[in-house]
């Protein structure tokens, strides 16, 4: 699952640990992503901590240190002028997407440069923002029509980022069209090498050959791709080991235009299973 590198303000570590708090579930969204931290940062935490629950703000940090899912640990500088509120915010910038994580009167006064500061209140309230997207599920987010295209492709690669097996379900995708708009916005984004398998339905006017000839296409050679015929299909997804991206428009909401062109409900799912496949009537590729 794709976890972004965060700075997690002392703020949102107290407020989550505080006896009734209602933002107790942020641990939650936290626990999705992996933690930086330093030896100053942890310092500060600890500092921070008052004698009723620095224990359990230790303990804490103790279950995410040494594991590479749960946090990336950086060497402090030698900089004893750098407080940890700075050194979090520089090691912050070291990251794509260069998320702070905290109450803003935390960091009140501090040049935060590049970085985006995210409170817990946005979370709440679902505000767009990059910590939202890749924390899961992502429940009935909602692409307006003249949108730009390719921020949300660039969203779905990294969704998709590492995946050795890639499944698309879309009854619509084999068309010319269709296939126009996985080679400008999908496939790009997908890792080389990765399998493809593509579920959809033959319409008047297709046939297999021209399907075959399609996929023919040098652009595509960098992916080991299979097309399967099916009846009865109505979900658009795309869906991995443990995620599952649901398109409710189709995969060419996503318009050659560079715009999207209608509006378009997305469902980013973490569950185990996968969605099941349709009925297939027979395998092209």
């Amino acid at each position: 699952m794709y976890k972004l590198n965060i700075g997690v303000g002392f703020t949102v570590l107290k407020l989550c640990y505080l006896p009734h708090s209602k933002i107790s579930c942020m641990m939650d969204v936290v626990s999705q992503h992996r933690v930086i931290l330093s030896e100053k940062i942890i310092e500060y935490y600890l500092h921070e901590a008052d004698d009723n629950y620095r224990g359990v703000v230790e303990s804490y940090i103790e279950s995410i240190a040494n594991i590479d899912d749960a946090s990336v640990f950086y060497a402090s500088t030698g900089d004893a002028t750098l407080s940890a509120k700075k050194e979090m915010i520089s090691l912050v910038e070291r990251n794509p997407m260069k998320v702070l994580f905290s109450e803003a009167i935390e960091f009140d006064g501090l040049n935060l440069k590049q970085v985006k500061l995210i409170t817990p209140n946005q979370m709440l309230d679902r505000k767009r923002t990059a910590l939202l997207k890749y924390t899961f599920p992502v429940s009935n987010y909602i692409a307006e029509a003249d949108e730009n295209c390719e921020s949300y492709a660039t969203w779905f690669g990294h969704v998709l980022e590492n995946e050795t097996n890639i499944e698309i379900q879309d009854r619509y995708i084999m068309k010319p069209a269709g296939i126009e708009v996985l080679k400008k916005y999908y496939f790009p984004h997908f890792p080389r090498g990765a399998e493809v398998q593509i579920y959809c339905e033959l319409f008047e006017g297709i046939t297999r050959d021209d399907i075959c000839s399609a996929i023919a296409d040098p652009f595509f050679s960098d992916w080991v791709i299979h097309v399967y015929i099916c009846n009865n299909m109505h979900d658009r997804f795309i869906q991995v080991d443990g995620i599952q991206i649901s398109i409710g428009a189709g995969l060419d909401f996503l318009h050659l235009s560079g715009k999207t062109k209608k509006t378009c409900t997305l469902n980013i799912t973490n569950h185990r299973e996968r969605i099941p496949l349709p009925e297939i009537i027979d395998c092209i590729i």
